[in-house]
């Protein structure tokens, strides 16, 4: 399937496709077809978790090397608050600098888009878990757009 083609069957504006992986772009056409999408709920418990072991992504790409990361750094400095702990598989792991040690941020006022975002869509449908611990979770829910669309079958 081309990725023209999987766009009618994912939600819009709330994806990228290049930031997913075959199993997220799958997870949410299986979505689509059950007429559910995932919604992120909770709220941040300061578990740090999020903190301590995350995937960043640049320009549409999951950071797979050091070098993206340097060129990422230059892009965008605020996110020379990370380091690299890791590269487990084919992704970078990384941690932030700015958690103090009882898991506040010690820079909260300019945090970046992946600890504002977190935990975001992409990053779930990559994975397909949140960190133990946090406090957010995603929950699926009826689509209301596929539900209004049946609906209007249905009196027809």
């Amino acid at each position: 399937m081309s990725k023209d083609s999987a766009r009618q069957y994912l939600p819009r504006g709330e994806y990228k496709l290049s930031r997913l992986s075959l199993r997220g772009i799958l997870r949410l056409l299986c979505y689509r077809l059950r007429g559910v999408r995932p919604v992120r709920v909770g709220a941040c418990l300061q578990c740090g978790a999020c903190c301590r072991n995350l995937h960043l992504f640049h320009r549409g790409r999951w950071l797979e090397t050091p070098g993206q990361f340097q060129r990422m750094v230059k892009d965008c400095p605020g996110y020379e608050r990370f380091e690299i702990i890791e590269a487990p598989g084919p992704l970078l792991l990384f941690r932030c600098r700015s958690l103090s040690e009882d898991n506040i941020c010690l820079d909260y006022d300019n945090r970046p888009p992946a600890c504002l975002e977190y935990p975001s869509l992409h990053m779930f449908l990559r994975h397909g878990i949140v960190h133990a611990n946090c406090g957010y979770t995603f929950k699926l829910v009826k689509d209301f757009s596929a539900a209004l669309k049946q609906a209007g079958k249905d009196k027809s």
